[in-house]
């Protein structure tokens, strides 16, 4: 039984669970254009890494607000706006 407990305490600490994520700001006309994370604005290999991997958001404005938005798209995103308009379409 002690075994077990202590395998449960370990978990969140291994998987990284327990790491506290960095806040981001708030999407804004003061933050518009800017990416996050913050470090992405300041070099383009890590922001050029980031966003093949998914990680990268941009602040951007839409028709009433401002949101943080990913500036990729995944390719099954694209097979399905495709299917899509191909049945709209016929």
């Amino acid at each position: 039984m002690r075994i077990l407990l202590a395998i449960l305490c370990l978990v969140p600490s291994l998987t990284g669970a327990g790491a506290p994520k960095p806040s981001r700001p708030p999407c804004s006309r003061q933050t518009a254009g800017r990416f996050w994370p913050e470090e992405a604005n300041s070099d383009t290999s890590l922001a050029r890494a980031l966003s093949r991997r998914g990680k990268l958001e941009i602040c951007t404005r839409t028709t009433w607000s401002y949101r943080w938005l990913s500036p990729t798209v995944d390719v099954k995103q694209l097979r399905k706006s495709r299917r899509q308009s191909q049945i709209q379409v016929n």
